[in-house]
C-alpha cells in the first residue's frame, strides 16, 4: 500500500487548527451553519395571478426530492422556510426526508412585487422588448427598486437580514437548512461580501450556499452547490 504523504508542517498554529481555517473554515464551536436553499422550479404564474405565487413544477418537485435525499443522511438542527408555495413545497420534501418540523419565517419572503402596479407600468408591451428593458434597468442600478412595482430595496434588505440573524442567534453551534429565495441568498451575500448589489448572480435551483455565522463574522463555505441534481450521484453533504 502506498504511503500517505506527510501533513504539512503548521507554522500558523492557534487553538483548533491553522490560522486560514479558523478564519475562512470557521470552526469555532458555538457558529452556526447556515444552510441557503433556494427552492425548486416553480410553475408558471397565471397571467392575471394578484401576486406571485406559483406552486413547484413538475421539474421543481423532482429538484426537491433529491435535495431531500442529500440532506436525509445530514445532521441538521432545524428547518425554516419561506412562506411561498414553491418554498414550503420544497421544505416538505426535507422535512418529510429529515422528520424534522417546518418553521415559516413571512421575512424570508422573496422580494415583494405588486402585480398590478407591475403590469399597468408596461401594459400593451412586447415581452421581448419588456424583458430587455427590465434587464438594461437591473444592469444599470442593481437594486430591485430599480423596477416599477417591486418592494424597496432597503426595505427588503432589512427583513431579511433582521430574519436570518434571529435565526442566528437562537442556534449557535448549529446546523439549520433555510428553504429561501435566490434574492434572499444573493442579499445575504452582499452583506457577508460587503457588495453594493441586490442581486449579482443566479443559484440553482435547490442549491445549497453554505455560510457559517457567530457574532459579527461570517465565512462562507458553498455557493450554489447542486450536486445532488447531477446524474453522477450525490457527494458528501458539507466539510468539515
Amino acid at each position: 500500500m502506498q504511503k500517505a504523504p506527510d501533513k504539512p508542517q503548521e507554522t500558523l498554529v492557534t487553538g483548533q487548527g491553522d490560522l486560514f481555517t479558523r478564519l475562512y473554515r470557521h470552526v469555532a464551536p458555538h457558529a452556526t451553519e447556515l444552510v441557503l436553499v433556494r427552492h425548486g422550479e416553480a410553475a408558471p404564474n397565471p397571467p392575471d395571478a394578484p401576486a406571485y405565487d406559483p406552486p413547484l413544477s413538475e421539474r421543481g418537485r423532482w429538484q426537491a426530492e433529491r435535495l431531500a435525499q442529500r440532506l436525509a443522511g445530514a445532521r441538521i438542527d432545524a428547518l425554516y422556510a419561506s412562506p411561498l408555495r414553491r418554498a414550503q413545497e420544497t421544505a416538505q420534501a426535507v422535512a418529510r426526508a429529515t422528520g424534522l418540523p417546518i418553521e415559516t419565517v413571512p421575512d424570508l419572503e422573496e422580494v415583494r412585487i405588486d402585480m398590478a402596479r407591475l403590469r399597468a407600468a408596461f401594459r400593451d408591451r412586447d415581452r421581448e422588448a419588456l424583458v430587455q428593458d427590465l434587464a438594461r434597468r437591473l444592469l444599470a442600478a442593481p437594486r430591485w427598486d430599480t423596477l416599477p412595482g417591486f418592494e424597496p430595496s432597503h426595505r427588503f434588505r432589512l427583513r431579511v437580514r433582521r430574519a436570518l440573524a434571529e435565526i442566528v442567534e437562537r442556534h449557535p453551534g448549529e446546523r439549520v437548512v433555510v428553504v429561501c429565495h435566490g434574492g434572499v441568498i444573493n442579499l445575504y451575500l452582499s452583506f457577508v461580501l460587503d457588495i453594493p448589489r441586490d442581486v449579482f448572480f443566479l443559484p440553482e435551483h435547490t442549491s445549497l450556499t453554505v455560510v457559517r455565522v457567530a457574532g459579527e463574522r461570517a465565512a462562507i463555505q458553498t455557493v450554489a452547490d447542486s450536486a445532488h441534481l447531477w446524474d453522477g450521484g450525490t457527494p458528501d453533504f458539507t466539510n468539515p
